[in-house]
């Protein structure tokens, strides 16, 4: 699970709705974080086009699909290619037409 949520606060800090520190968070601001990293930002990068299960899909299942696309190759040289080190959590360019 650990993994999963270092992708979740990657792009909640693309964001700018992750909060550093424990005390900070309300269940508003995990609704909050969700729907703007969920659906936008992982499922849409990790997820298969045609699955129909987006909104009920379990965070394991995500994560296994995270390995299966290599989300976690830490250095370019580990990645076959250049869409590879893209779908990498440890690239820190922002992907195309992120605007901040």
């Amino acid at each position: 699970m650990a993994r999963f949520v270092k992708v979740v606060e990657k792009y909640g800090r693309a964001e700018n709705c992750w909060m550093d520190r424990k005390s900070e968070w309300s269940p508003a601001l995990v609704s909050k974080l969700w729907n703007s990293v969920g659906r936008k930002r992982i499922y849409a990068k990790y997820n298969n086009k045609n699955d129909s299960r987006v909104i009920s899909i379990a965070w394991k299942t995500m994560h296994n699909k995270m390995l299966t696309k290599v989300a976690f190759k830490k250095k370019r040289e580990m990645c076959r290619d250049d869409v590879m080190w893209d779908l990498s959590i440890y690239n820190h360019a922002l992907p195309s037409g992120v605007i901040l």
